[in-house]
Protein backbone atom coordinates (compact mmCIF):
# COMPACT_ATOMS: atom_id res chain seq x y z
CA UNK A 1 0.00 0.00 0.00
CA UNK A 2 2.91 2.66 0.59
CA UNK A 3 2.86 5.11 -2.21
CA UNK A 4 4.74 8.51 -1.70
CA UNK A 5 4.47 11.06 -4.39
CA UNK A 6 6.50 14.06 -5.26
CA UNK A 7 5.72 16.98 -6.98
CA UNK A 8 8.18 19.43 -8.01
CA UNK A 9 7.22 23.37 -8.10
CA UNK A 10 8.38 25.92 -6.22
CA UNK A 11 6.95 28.97 -8.13
CA UNK A 12 3.97 30.58 -7.12
CA UNK A 13 1.27 28.50 -5.92
CA UNK A 14 -2.25 28.05 -3.94
CA UNK A 15 -3.24 24.78 -1.94
CA UNK A 16 -6.20 23.91 -0.46
CA UNK A 17 -5.49 21.49 2.51
CA UNK A 18 -8.70 19.14 3.93
CA UNK A 19 -8.96 16.08 6.40
CA UNK A 20 -10.76 14.32 8.05
CA UNK A 21 -14.22 14.27 6.00
CA UNK A 22 -15.49 11.31 7.65
CA UNK A 23 -18.44 11.51 5.49
CA UNK A 24 -19.57 15.23 5.61
CA UNK A 25 -20.19 15.40 2.26
CA UNK A 26 -22.14 18.95 2.61
CA UNK A 27 -19.84 19.75 4.94
CA UNK A 28 -16.71 19.35 2.57
CA UNK A 29 -18.82 21.35 -0.23
CA UNK A 30 -19.56 24.04 1.79
CA UNK A 31 -16.14 24.60 2.87
CA UNK A 32 -14.72 24.08 -0.51
CA UNK A 33 -16.73 26.55 -1.89
CA UNK A 34 -16.03 28.96 1.04
CA UNK A 35 -12.70 28.52 -0.21
CA UNK A 36 -13.25 29.76 -3.55
CA UNK A 37 -11.10 26.98 -5.30
CA UNK A 38 -10.05 27.77 -8.68
CA UNK A 39 -8.96 25.75 -11.55
CA UNK A 40 -4.96 26.25 -10.96
CA UNK A 41 -5.30 25.90 -7.46
CA UNK A 42 -4.14 22.25 -5.58
CA UNK A 43 -6.37 20.56 -3.48
CA UNK A 44 -4.83 18.16 -0.87
CA UNK A 45 -7.11 15.90 0.93
CA UNK A 46 -5.36 14.24 3.72
CA UNK A 47 -7.10 11.14 4.33
CA UNK A 48 -10.06 10.07 6.73
CA UNK A 49 -12.86 10.72 3.89
CA UNK A 50 -15.00 8.19 5.32
CA UNK A 51 -16.23 6.67 8.94
CA UNK A 52 -18.45 8.37 11.62
CA UNK A 53 -20.45 10.81 9.44
CA UNK A 54 -23.94 10.03 7.57
CA UNK A 55 -23.22 10.18 4.07
CA UNK A 56 -20.27 7.92 3.37
CA UNK A 57 -20.87 5.94 0.47
CA UNK A 58 -21.87 9.50 -1.46
CA UNK A 59 -18.63 10.58 -0.13
CA UNK A 60 -16.68 8.04 -1.50
CA UNK A 61 -18.06 8.27 -5.01
CA UNK A 62 -17.79 12.11 -4.63
CA UNK A 63 -13.62 11.19 -3.67
CA UNK A 64 -13.95 9.31 -6.84
CA UNK A 65 -14.78 12.07 -9.15
CA UNK A 66 -12.60 14.79 -7.51
CA UNK A 67 -9.56 12.73 -7.90
CA UNK A 68 -10.37 13.46 -11.93
CA UNK A 69 -9.88 17.22 -11.29
CA UNK A 70 -7.01 18.59 -12.12
CA UNK A 71 -3.84 19.30 -9.63
CA UNK A 72 -6.13 16.81 -6.94
CA UNK A 73 -4.35 14.64 -4.43
CA UNK A 74 -6.04 12.57 -2.31
CA UNK A 75 -4.42 10.38 0.15
CA UNK A 76 -5.04 7.32 2.26
CA UNK A 77 -6.12 8.07 6.42
CA UNK A 78 -6.05 4.43 8.83
CA UNK A 79 -10.19 4.32 8.30
CA UNK A 80 -9.45 3.83 4.30
CA UNK A 81 -6.76 1.27 5.58
CA UNK A 82 -9.08 -0.34 8.32
CA UNK A 83 -12.04 -0.64 5.82
CA UNK A 84 -9.93 -2.59 3.40
CA UNK A 85 -8.74 -4.82 6.45
CA UNK A 86 -12.59 -5.48 7.10
CA UNK A 87 -12.54 -7.54 4.17
CA UNK A 88 -9.54 -9.42 4.15
CA UNK A 89 -10.61 -13.04 4.13
CA UNK A 90 -8.16 -13.72 7.11
CA UNK A 91 -9.40 -11.18 9.38
CA UNK A 92 -13.25 -12.52 9.91
CA UNK A 93 -12.82 -11.81 13.12
CA UNK A 94 -11.94 -8.68 12.92
CA UNK A 95 -15.23 -8.63 10.89
CA UNK A 96 -17.38 -9.69 12.93
CA UNK A 97 -16.15 -7.76 16.09
CA UNK A 98 -16.81 -4.76 14.21
CA UNK A 99 -19.80 -5.20 12.34
CA UNK A 100 -21.25 -6.28 16.62
CA UNK A 101 -19.31 -3.00 18.70
CA UNK A 102 -18.79 -0.32 16.14
CA UNK A 103 -21.66 2.49 16.75
CA UNK A 104 -21.25 4.97 14.74
CA UNK A 105 -21.81 5.24 10.91
CA UNK A 106 -19.84 2.89 8.69
CA UNK A 107 -19.57 2.59 4.57
CA UNK A 108 -19.69 -1.03 5.48
CA UNK A 109 -22.69 -1.27 7.15
CA UNK A 110 -24.28 0.80 4.34
CA UNK A 111 -22.88 -1.68 1.46
CA UNK A 112 -24.43 -4.91 3.59
CA UNK A 113 -27.61 -2.47 3.37
CA UNK A 114 -27.25 -1.69 -0.27
CA UNK A 115 -26.59 -5.68 -0.91
CA UNK A 116 -30.01 -6.51 1.76
CA UNK A 117 -27.14 -8.70 3.70
CA UNK A 118 -27.91 -9.32 7.16
CA UNK A 119 -25.09 -10.40 9.71
CA UNK A 120 -25.97 -12.50 12.44
CA UNK A 121 -22.59 -14.93 13.04
CA UNK A 122 -18.91 -14.78 12.09
CA UNK A 123 -20.11 -17.88 9.45
CA UNK A 124 -21.65 -15.08 7.39
CA UNK A 125 -18.22 -13.16 6.69
CA UNK A 126 -16.82 -14.85 3.97
CA UNK A 127 -19.88 -14.44 2.36
CA UNK A 128 -20.27 -10.62 3.15
CA UNK A 129 -17.20 -10.02 2.24
CA UNK A 130 -17.08 -11.61 -0.89
CA UNK A 131 -20.12 -9.69 -1.76
CA UNK A 132 -19.18 -6.59 -1.09
CA UNK A 133 -15.48 -6.97 -2.74
CA UNK A 134 -17.66 -8.28 -5.97
CA UNK A 135 -20.32 -5.50 -6.17
CA UNK A 136 -18.03 -2.88 -5.35
CA UNK A 137 -14.22 -3.11 -6.74
CA UNK A 138 -14.17 0.04 -8.04
CA UNK A 139 -14.28 1.76 -5.07
CA UNK A 140 -11.94 -0.43 -3.25
CA UNK A 141 -9.55 -0.08 -6.07
CA UNK A 142 -9.77 3.83 -5.62
CA UNK A 143 -8.93 2.91 -1.98
CA UNK A 144 -6.20 0.75 -2.36
CA UNK A 145 -5.04 3.25 -5.22
CA UNK A 146 -4.16 6.26 -2.59
CA UNK A 147 -1.06 7.42 -1.93
CA UNK A 148 0.14 7.55 1.93
CA UNK A 149 2.39 10.96 1.85
CA UNK A 150 3.21 13.91 -0.82
CA UNK A 151 6.21 15.82 -0.99
CA UNK A 152 5.47 19.54 -2.56
CA UNK A 153 8.14 22.02 -2.21
CA UNK A 154 8.95 22.96 1.45
CA UNK A 155 5.92 20.74 2.58
CA UNK A 156 4.61 17.16 3.29
CA UNK A 157 1.66 16.19 3.44
CA UNK A 158 0.55 12.67 5.47
CA UNK A 159 -2.34 12.24 7.57
CA UNK A 160 -1.00 11.88 10.77
CA UNK A 161 2.98 11.88 10.78
CA UNK A 162 6.38 11.23 10.22
CA UNK A 163 8.80 9.18 12.31
CA UNK A 164 11.69 11.38 13.99
CA UNK A 165 14.21 9.28 11.58
CA UNK A 166 16.75 11.12 9.73
CA UNK A 167 15.00 10.10 6.10
CA UNK A 168 11.10 10.48 7.11
CA UNK A 169 10.26 8.04 3.77
CA UNK A 170 11.24 5.26 5.73
CA UNK A 171 8.66 5.64 8.22
CA UNK A 172 6.20 2.89 8.84
CA UNK A 173 2.76 2.72 6.75
CA UNK A 174 1.61 2.92 10.46
CA UNK A 175 2.86 5.51 11.52
CA UNK A 176 2.27 7.69 8.76
CA UNK A 177 -1.36 6.92 8.94
CA UNK A 178 -1.74 6.38 12.54
CA UNK A 179 0.56 8.00 14.62
CA UNK A 180 -0.67 9.83 17.77
CA UNK A 181 -0.19 13.41 18.71
CA UNK A 182 2.71 14.10 16.28
CA UNK A 183 2.27 17.73 17.23
CA UNK A 184 4.00 17.04 20.68
CA UNK A 185 6.38 14.67 18.59
CA UNK A 186 9.42 15.80 16.87
CA UNK A 187 10.89 15.03 13.10
CA UNK A 188 13.77 15.69 11.65
CA UNK A 189 12.53 16.98 7.96
CA UNK A 190 13.55 20.36 6.91
CA UNK A 191 10.13 20.90 5.69
CA UNK A 192 6.63 21.51 7.24
CA UNK A 193 4.80 18.78 7.95
CA UNK A 194 0.91 19.00 7.21
CA UNK A 195 -1.77 16.35 9.52
CA UNK A 196 -4.84 15.56 10.14
CA UNK A 197 -5.77 12.51 12.28
CA UNK A 198 -5.53 13.89 15.40
CA UNK A 199 -8.06 16.68 16.58
CA UNK A 200 -6.50 19.79 17.42
CA UNK A 201 -8.86 20.48 20.03
CA UNK A 202 -6.94 17.42 21.69
CA UNK A 203 -3.64 19.61 22.22
CA UNK A 204 -5.59 22.84 23.77
CA UNK A 205 -5.53 22.63 27.54
CA UNK A 206 -8.14 25.42 28.55
CA UNK A 207 -10.23 25.17 25.23
CA UNK A 208 -12.70 23.43 22.46
CA UNK A 209 -11.22 25.25 19.89
CA UNK A 210 -11.04 23.10 17.06
CA UNK A 211 -9.03 25.73 14.71
CA UNK A 212 -5.95 24.80 12.72
CA UNK A 213 -2.56 24.55 14.86
CA UNK A 214 0.99 26.15 13.15
CA UNK A 215 3.69 25.13 15.30
CA UNK A 216 6.59 27.02 13.47
CA UNK A 217 9.19 25.91 15.64
CA UNK A 218 8.58 22.27 14.83
CA UNK A 219 7.82 23.30 11.32
CA UNK A 220 4.68 21.19 11.76
CA UNK A 221 0.80 22.49 11.25
CA UNK A 222 -2.56 20.43 12.51
CA UNK A 223 -5.71 20.78 11.02
CA UNK A 224 -8.06 18.28 12.71
CA UNK A 225 -10.84 20.20 13.13
CA UNK A 226 -12.90 16.50 14.96
CA UNK A 227 -15.47 16.62 12.89
CA UNK A 228 -17.69 13.60 12.90
CA UNK A 229 -15.48 12.68 16.12
CA UNK A 230 -16.01 15.75 18.71
CA UNK A 231 -19.59 17.09 19.72
CA UNK A 232 -18.32 20.47 19.27
CA UNK A 233 -15.83 19.51 15.92
CA UNK A 234 -15.48 21.41 12.60
CA UNK A 235 -14.20 20.69 9.30
CA UNK A 236 -10.97 22.91 9.03
CA UNK A 237 -9.37 24.07 5.38
CA UNK A 238 -5.79 25.31 5.71
CA UNK A 239 -4.67 27.68 3.05
CA UNK A 240 -1.05 28.04 1.60
CA UNK A 241 -0.20 30.57 -0.77
CA UNK A 242 3.39 31.55 -2.36
CA UNK A 243 3.82 34.20 -3.93
CA UNK A 244 7.01 35.88 -4.90
CA UNK A 245 8.72 32.95 -2.79
CA UNK A 246 7.09 33.99 0.33
CA UNK A 247 4.43 32.08 2.14
CA UNK A 248 1.39 32.50 3.70
CA UNK A 249 -1.00 30.42 5.71
CA UNK A 250 -4.89 31.21 6.28
CA UNK A 251 -7.96 28.60 7.30
CA UNK A 252 -11.44 28.50 7.29
CA UNK A 253 -13.44 26.56 8.84
CA UNK A 254 -17.27 24.91 8.39
CA UNK A 255 -19.28 23.35 11.51
CA UNK A 256 -23.52 22.27 11.11
CA UNK A 257 -24.06 24.55 14.17
CA UNK A 258 -26.96 27.30 13.76
CA UNK A 259 -26.10 30.80 13.56
CA UNK A 260 -27.75 33.15 16.32
CA UNK A 261 -27.43 36.91 17.42
CA UNK A 262 -26.38 38.32 20.71
CA UNK A 263 -29.47 40.03 21.93
CA UNK A 264 -27.67 41.22 24.85
CA UNK A 265 -24.42 42.16 26.25
CA UNK A 266 -22.88 38.96 28.70
CA UNK A 267 -19.90 38.91 30.97
CA UNK A 268 -19.02 37.07 33.95
CA UNK A 269 -15.14 36.48 35.07
CA UNK A 270 -13.79 33.56 34.61
CA UNK A 271 -11.88 32.85 37.29
CA UNK A 272 -10.33 29.26 36.11
CA UNK A 273 -10.94 28.08 32.87
CA UNK A 274 -10.98 24.13 33.48
CA UNK A 275 -11.28 21.66 30.50
CA UNK A 276 -12.30 18.34 30.73
CA UNK A 277 -12.26 15.62 28.19
CA UNK A 278 -11.67 11.70 27.25
CA UNK A 279 -7.92 12.31 27.79
CA UNK A 280 -7.82 13.99 31.44
CA UNK A 281 -12.01 13.14 32.48
CA UNK A 282 -11.76 12.23 36.20
CA UNK A 283 -13.29 14.93 38.66
CA UNK A 284 -14.34 14.97 42.15
CA UNK A 285 -18.24 16.36 42.96
CA UNK A 286 -18.19 18.95 45.68
CA UNK A 287 -21.49 20.78 45.66
CA UNK A 288 -24.47 20.61 43.24
CA UNK A 289 -26.36 23.84 42.26
CA UNK A 290 -28.86 25.00 39.60
CA UNK A 291 -27.17 25.48 36.51
CA UNK A 292 -23.67 24.19 37.58
CA UNK A 293 -22.20 21.93 39.92
CA UNK A 294 -18.78 22.86 42.10
CA UNK A 295 -16.29 20.43 41.06
CA UNK A 296 -12.39 19.74 41.02
CA UNK A 297 -10.36 17.96 38.57
CA UNK A 298 -8.33 15.36 40.04
CA UNK A 299 -4.87 15.95 37.66
CA UNK A 300 -4.85 19.33 39.11
CA UNK A 301 -6.55 20.05 42.04
CA UNK A 302 -8.37 22.66 40.16
CA UNK A 303 -11.63 23.61 41.20
CA UNK A 304 -14.44 24.66 38.80
CA UNK A 305 -17.76 24.97 37.80
CA UNK A 306 -19.03 21.72 35.59
CA UNK A 307 -22.85 22.13 33.60
CA UNK A 308 -25.13 19.68 35.32
CA UNK A 309 -26.50 18.21 31.96
CA UNK A 310 -22.76 17.13 31.26
CA UNK A 311 -22.22 14.96 34.25
CA UNK A 312 -23.05 11.19 33.88
CA UNK A 313 -23.39 8.77 36.71
CA UNK A 314 -22.68 5.25 35.77
CA UNK A 315 -23.08 2.80 38.44
CA UNK A 316 -21.68 5.67 40.78
CA UNK A 317 -18.56 6.25 38.64
CA UNK A 318 -19.03 9.83 37.98
CA UNK A 319 -17.89 10.91 33.88
CA UNK A 320 -18.53 13.15 31.29
CA UNK A 321 -21.08 12.56 28.37
CA UNK A 322 -18.91 15.64 25.78
CA UNK A 323 -16.01 16.98 26.44
CA UNK A 324 -16.32 20.53 28.04
CA UNK A 325 -15.01 23.46 29.47
CA UNK A 326 -15.76 25.84 31.89
CA UNK A 327 -15.79 29.13 29.91
CA UNK A 328 -18.69 31.92 30.31
CA UNK A 329 -18.22 33.81 26.72
CA UNK A 330 -17.85 37.59 26.68
CA UNK A 331 -19.81 38.52 24.00
CA UNK A 332 -22.15 41.62 22.53
CA UNK A 333 -25.03 42.28 21.28
CA UNK A 334 -25.11 42.07 17.32
CA UNK A 335 -22.25 39.44 17.51
CA UNK A 336 -23.22 35.81 15.43
CA UNK A 337 -22.96 32.86 18.24
CA UNK A 338 -23.02 29.39 16.58
CA UNK A 339 -25.45 27.63 19.18
CA UNK A 340 -23.97 23.86 19.77
CA UNK A 341 -26.64 22.98 22.52
CA UNK A 342 -29.37 24.67 24.66
CA UNK A 343 -28.71 23.52 28.57
CA UNK A 344 -31.46 24.75 30.96
CA UNK A 345 -30.57 28.54 31.13
CA UNK A 346 -27.78 28.31 29.08
CA UNK A 347 -26.42 28.12 25.62
CA UNK A 348 -23.25 26.00 24.75
CA UNK A 349 -21.81 28.42 21.75
CA UNK A 350 -18.93 29.33 19.58
CA UNK A 351 -18.19 32.58 19.35
CA UNK A 352 -15.18 34.37 17.77
CA UNK A 353 -13.15 31.10 17.64
CA UNK A 354 -14.11 30.62 20.97
CA UNK A 355 -16.11 27.93 22.69
CA UNK A 356 -18.39 28.41 25.86
CA UNK A 357 -21.49 29.08 28.07
CA UNK A 358 -23.67 31.91 27.57
CA UNK A 359 -26.98 32.61 29.66
CA UNK A 360 -29.81 31.60 27.24
CA UNK A 361 -31.91 34.65 27.32
CA UNK A 362 -29.03 36.83 26.05
CA UNK A 363 -29.24 34.87 22.60
CA UNK A 364 -32.34 35.22 20.18
CA UNK A 365 -32.79 31.69 19.22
Amino acid sequence: MKKIIKINKNNDYRIVVISDIHGGLDLLKRLISKVSLKKEDYLIILGDTLQRGSQNIETLEYMKKLSNRQNTIILSGNHERYILSLLDEKRCEKLDYHLKNIKYPCIIKEWMKELAVEYKSIDDAIEIQNKIKHRYKDELDFMRSLPVALEFDEFIFVHAGVENIDNWKESKVESLLAIKRFLDLEHKSSKYVVVGHWPTQNYRHRSLSGNVIIDNNKKIISIDGGYGVKYVGQMNALIIEKKDNQIAFKSLAEDNFKTAKISKDFHIKNDNIVKLDWQDNEFEFIKKEEEFSICKKVSTQEIFLLKNEFIKDISGKLSISYDVVSLFLDVKKGEDIKVIGCFGKYVFGKCKNEIGWVKADCVNL
